[in-house]
């Protein structure tokens, strides 16, 4: 239906452009995209339709929202079992409209995924035209090969490489755009409105965008600012600069808005002052929290590896290349100057260098607003560990790579110089180079179902029909940092609820040190305080150390230790009793 759908919209783009008599660049520019990216859109259907959820983040919120979006027809509710309500959702609202028109499976919002970065791929194709095939080509494969690099998957319902992909593709679109300022515009604006709905950081990338296209109107439009131009065309770019950077705040404060009248809690907070900053770098006032992040911080930046393993190592490890955010910056910075000293054209060069300036200043922008986030937004735990470092900054390395490659494209447009190409061809092998192996596995192997889902499946298939729609259950994995239960809470979603979003799913003392996720609750409290406020009780995995401190909660009977689904029954007296449901009967589930 989607493919019927899609070559409906291509006649009707070809009709509306002998009716209006476009640009042949235009219609050039169509037929890229029907040539390379719709044959993309073909391969990343037949590659992911078949696909399950296998990352943390898609159990825990992003296939979550999205499943829970297409059952229910909403957006989340205040009591969904979701854990962060406040989270956008950008990316889910469009796979609700893609599996609702081809239906739902994981692999289908994979697809839709994909689509989304096929979408900035548009963008990037911005003055390539149909006949110059091979620059299309090696374009698409520099960019999608850049998403692998800095840890990325196209086949990953994260949203990070989506958003450094669209950011990255925006800007190029805005610098190699031969349209004029309102055409730009209309192009710019559904990016820059969706940027802060996929995650909040897309309002700064949002205004980022929006900054670079004024500089860039500046200096493509300098007749505009002449005195002799009259003062309408003055006063309509500078309502057109009002309204590019006015859009992600808006799109923004939308979300807000829905976010308080919901009554959703925020995950993170953001509102710290200037006097706390200065603290947390000072010598004497900083706590030991503070210090410790900078630090972690600072070896993060210098030594941590962002890229995958490459290819290259299979054969030796003398090929491994590693990539820290230092590295990646000194990389970036060595290709933008090069693409500004081969620049010979005033205009293009002037271009170059704001936007080798802008990015450069976009990297320490973000990269001291994420270290901000660390010191006073995230807990104690993940501060200090920078979780998830990489990840987070490899959203703007991936879009100034992009951007890279674009001034790369516009330098080789001089066609009397054989320099760009020489500076294209280097940039190309260091991303051959640093092609990771889980790249080369995404375009030859078939995805394999992680052996965890398998299991849990199997334990389900016996559960579900015991439990009627909207009871809760209660679940317990022992000694696990919640991978496995976030799973089961998934499966269950969005019919039953359950009790993973409090935590709770392992129980006892810490089985190691620094076993943040073992709750150590005495069974009294657990039986009369938490369990009461459930329906079943599943034992997914426990071991001899979950019996020999709870076992006083349950009926001693034959072979306690082999049932799996207890109902949970309330008494009178506030207390509760353990039935143990038979899981061989499988009586016929509730719809």
């Amino acid at each position: 239906m989607v493919f019927y759908r899609s070559w409906n919209m291509f006649r009707v783009y070809k009709s509306v452009c002998r009716a209006q008599k476009f640009d042949s660049t235009v219609n050039e520019s169509f037929r890229a995209w029907a040539g390379d990216l719709f044959p993309f859109s073909v391969f990343f259907y037949i590659k992911l339709s078949g696909a399950l959820f296998e990352g943390w983040d898609e159990f825990t919120h992003w296939g979550f929202s999205a499943k829970e979006m297409f059952h229910l027809n909403s957006f989340t509710k205040a009591n969904s079992p979701l854990m962060f309500k406040s989270y956008p959702p950008g990316t889910a609202l469009f796979q609700y409209w893609i599996t609702k028109s081809i239906g739902w499976s994981e692999g289908n919002t994979y697809w839709a995924q994909s689509l989304l970065v096929l979408a900035g791929a548009v963008a990037i194709l911005e003055g390539l035209i149909w006949r110059q095939w091979f620059r299309i080509v090696l374009t698409l494969n520099v960019v999608f090969l850049a998403v692998f690099i800095f840890g990325y998957s196209l086949q990953s319902l994260y949203v990070d490489h989506v958003l450094g992909f669209l950011c990255g593709a925006s800007v190029i679109s805005c610098i190699r755009s031969n349209t004029s300022a309102p055409i730009t515009i209309v192009r710019l604006l559904p990016t820059l409105f969706i940027l802060p709905i996929i995650k909040a950081v897309g309002l700064m990338l949002g205004i980022f965008i929006s900054i670079i296209f004024v500089f860039d109107q500046i200096f493509k439009e300098r007749n505009t600012f002449s005195g002799s131009q009259p003062l309408k065309q003055k006063l309509i770019f500078g309502f057109l600069v009002i309204l590019i950077l006015a859009t992600p705040i808006i799109s923004a404060r939308i979300w807000g808005w829905h976010v308080k009248k919901s009554g959703f809690s925020q995950v993170f907070e953001t509102s710290f002052s200037i006097s706390q900053i200065k603290k947390s770098f000072s010598s004497t006032e900083a706590t030991d929290r503070d210090k410790e992040t900078i630090s972690t911080f600072k070896k993060a930046f210098q030594t941590y590896q962002i890229n995958p393993e490459n290819i290259l190592q299979i054969f030796s490890r003398r090929f491994v290349l590693k990539l820290t955010p230092l590295k990646s910056l000194l990389f970036l910075m060595v290709f933008g100057i090069a693409a500004i000293v081969i620049e010979t054209r005033r205009q293009e060069r002037r271009i170059a260098i704001v936007g080798f300036l802008t990015m450069f200043l976009g990297y320490t922008v973000y990269s001291f607003g994420l270290l901000l986030m660390y010191l006073y937004s995230f807990g104690s735990y993940e501060g200090t560990r920078v979780a998830s470092f990489t990840r987070y900054m490899g959203i703007f390395l991936l879009a100034w790579t992009i951007v890279t490659w674009g001034f790369m494209l516009s330098t080789g447009e001089q066609k009397e110089k054989n320099s760009p190409k020489i500076v294209q061809g280097l940039f190309v092998i260091f991303i051959l180079f640093l092609t990771p192996i889980k790249s080369a596995l995404f375009a030859l192997t078939q995805p394999k179902p992680l052996p965890v889902r398998m299991e849990i499946k199997k334990i389900l298939s016996n559960t579900i029909p015991n439990l009627k729609r909207g009871e809760r259950v209660y679940v317990i994995w022992q000694n696990t940092t919640g991978f496995e239960p976030w799973i089961i809470s998934y499966e269950l979603s969005p019919r039953n609820s359950t009790s993973v979003a409090s935590s709770g799913w392992s129980l006892g003392r810490p089985y190691y040190e620094g076993d943040v996720w073992t709750s150590d609750i005495d069974p009294k409290t657990w039986s009369e305080n938490i369990l009461v406020n459930y329906d079943f009780l599943l034992l997914a995995s426990v071991d001899e150390y979950f019996w020999s401190r709870y076992a006083s909660v349950f009926k001693s009977t034959l072979n306690l230790k082999s049932n799996k689904l207890f109902r949970i029954v309330k008494k009178e007296n506030g207390k509760i009793d353990l039935e143990v449901v038979d899981l061989t009967s499988n009586p016929k589930s509730e719809n």
